[in-house]
């Protein structure tokens, strides 16, 4: 559970939230200042620079937001290249909405701005949750990325397949038990097919009991019956 080794730009989480496009522009058949922004709309200062942009790139901001070219509707959404934006000072709708949620000093305001965003895959780690020097390291010809990405069954294989020299076991041998043991509770109850690096709120309820169930055989409880 120690954060040193996580990715630094989603905190291991592998996903991030930000402003999705597709909420963001409420309807997509109404002109892009005319009905079809959402957050922002309100803005004056947004609003110029969105004009400033149209102007110096020809966009028909007249047109269904639908209608216009994916490169007009990228150049509002995301703002033109870094080298051309100091010029019209529009850095993108997604920049704008990203400062204002940064700035905002409301927590009904913050709430509000939220719900236009949507969780996607981290930029930096591509949803492998670690930092590229936790990445780098390998045992078995694998990461840690790399090993929780199979199935369970097929990870419980490669666990028991592991061999150490006789140094390396000192350290790792009873780590190597340990997690031997958990993947065949899991893979007991059923749930061979599942990856350790699932989402837990992607699980069924069905899943999620049945995890519970694993975890609480791994803890060796007594007198104990489980009625399922």
């Amino acid at each position: 559970n120690s954060t040193y080794g996580a990715c630094p730009e989603c905190h291991g989480l592998g996903s991030i939230y930000d402003f999705d496009p597709s909420k963001v522009i409420t309807d997509w058949s109404k002109p892009l200042l005319d009905g079809a922004l959402g957050p922002g709309s309100a803005s004056q200062y947004l609003i110029r620079l969105i004009n400033i942009a149209a102007a110096k790139y020809k966009i028909d901001l007249k047109l269904p937001f639908e209608q216009l070219p994916f490169k007009h509707q990228e150049l509002l959404l995301v703002g033109p290249p870094q080298s051309e934006a100091p010029r019209t000072g529009f850095h993108g709708i997604l920049a704008y909405l990203r400062d204002s949620l940064e700035e905002a000093r409301s927590d009904t305001y913050r709430e509000w701005m939220m719900q236009y965003q949507s969780a996607s895959e981290c930029p930096a780690c591509h949803s492998q949750r670690l930092r590229p020097e936790s990445l780098a390291v390998k045992i078995d010809g694998m990461s840690i990325a790399e090993f929780t990405a199979l199935p369970m069954d097929r990870a419980l294989d490669r666990a028991r397949a592991i061999s150490f020299t006789a140094r390396e076991a000192l350290v790792a041998e009873r780590l190597r038990k340990e997690i031997v043991e958990r993947l065949q509770f899991l893979n007991a109850v059923g749930l061979s097919y599942l990856s350790l690096e699932r989402n837990a709120a992607t699980l069924s309820g069905g899943e999620g009991q049945r995890i519970r169930l694993a975890t609480q055989i791994g803890s060796r409880l007594r007198g104990v019956l489980y009625v399922l």
